[in-house]
C-alpha cells in the first residue's frame, strides 16, 4: 500500500517533463514520431527542503523506506490532486547550528495499483 509524502520544500519547486518519443528517420530529412506508450509526458520535481536535523532525517527515513523503488503519493504544488511518484537521487548537507538541507528529485510513476 502507497504512503503520502506530507512535506513541503522549503524553496521554490521545479517542475520538469520529459517527453517519451520514438522516432524513425526516413531519409531526407523527414521523420515520423510516435508517442512511446501511454503516459509520454511524465512530470520531475526537484525539490530542496530546509530544517532541523530532525525533520530532515523523517523525510530522508522515508525516501529511503522505499528504495526508490515503490512509488508514494505527493501532490505537487503545481497541482490539486495527489499523482504516484518515486525518489531517484537525494544529497544531504549539513549546514551548521543544526540545520540540514536536503535535495531530492521526484520522478512520477504510472504503476496500474
Amino acid at each position: 500500500m502507497a504512503t503520502t509524502f506530507t512535506w513541503k520544500p522549503t524553496y521554490s519547486t521545479s517542475e520538469a517533463v520529459t517527453t517519451r518519443v520514438k522516432v524513425s528517420s526516413l531519409g531526407d530529412g523527414y521523420a515520423q514520431r510516435v508517442g512511446d506508450g501511454l503516459n509520454t509526458q511524465p512530470l520531475i520535481y526537484s525539490l530542496t527542503f530546509v530544517d532541523s536535523s530532525a525533520t530532515i532525517e523523517l523525510i530522508n527515513a522515508f525516501l529511503e523506506a522505499t528504495g526508490g523503488v515503490d512509488y508514494f503519493n505527493w501532490t505537487p504544488s503545481f497541482g490539486t490532486s495527489s499523482l504516484k511518484f518515486v525518489y531517484k537521487s537525494k544529497t544531504m548537507t549539513a549546514l551548521g547550528s543544526g540545520v540540514y538541507q536536503l535535495d531530492t528529485t521526484f520522478y512520477q510513476v504510472f504503476d496500474l495499483t
